[in-house]
């Protein structure tokens, strides 16, 4: 009888453990439902000369085939260092997405190009066999012609079954760098929620 009942609690310490094993797995599996961008910042402007930059925020929600699912086009006008602007864009993430491309570039043109440089991103980033580094985005620099490619960021909603899941909270990435001379550093809020 004492074999029976400790058998009886080992399987429902078992059942229980195991369970709650589960249960947290699910949790930290959770799909990403939306992309809030919160504030663009300059910390140093690509035009020195001028402190005048001109930034278009380009942003695609991709599936696994980078098939664009959804792609919006963003404009700010930078004229001092430090500068902070909001930006009031909410992505909704849609149950197929699989990442987010967003790329900054500094216009030069005294036209806006920005609807120009948004068609040649689509374009390219439609293209199954592209992947993005820094020879991508030279190449793709090329392209734009006069205005300057500050970066592409890539953020992966779903890498594989064996990957961590994307973590809930405020984030952020910088583009920097230097370009003819000019160096410039980008700072993008973001937040991704379930």
């Amino acid at each position: 009888m004492p074999d029976k009942l400790i058998f009886g609690v080992l399987i429902v310490v078992g059942l229980v453990f195991f369970g709650s094993c589960r249960l947290s797995k699910k949790a930290t599996t959770q799909l990403v439902k939306t992309l809030q961008l919160n504030t663009l910042t300059v910390k140093n402007l690509s035009e020195e000369v001028t402190k005048n930059d001109e930034i278009e925020i380009h942003v695609f929600l991709l599936d696994h085939r980078n098939k664009i699912l959804t792609d919006t086009l963003i404009l700010l006008e930078f004229t001092k260092e430090n500068q902070s602007k909001n930006i009031p864009y909410l992505l909704p993430i849609k149950s197929q997405s699989n990442r987010v491309l967003i790329a900054l570039i500094e216009q030069d043109h005294e036209i806006d190009a920005s609807k120009r440089n948004h068609q040649v991103l689509n374009r390219v980033f439609s293209d199954p066999e592209w992947k993005n580094g820094p020879l991508a985005e030279l190449a793709l620099s090329k392209q734009l012609g006069d205005d300057d490619l500050l970066g592409i960021e890539t953020i992966n909603f779903y890498a594989g079954r064996n990957s961590p899941p994307v973590k809930q909270a405020p984030v952020q990435r910088i583009f920097d760098g230097s370009h003819l001379m000019d160096r410039y550093e980008y700072l993008l809020k973001f937040t991704i929620g379930r």
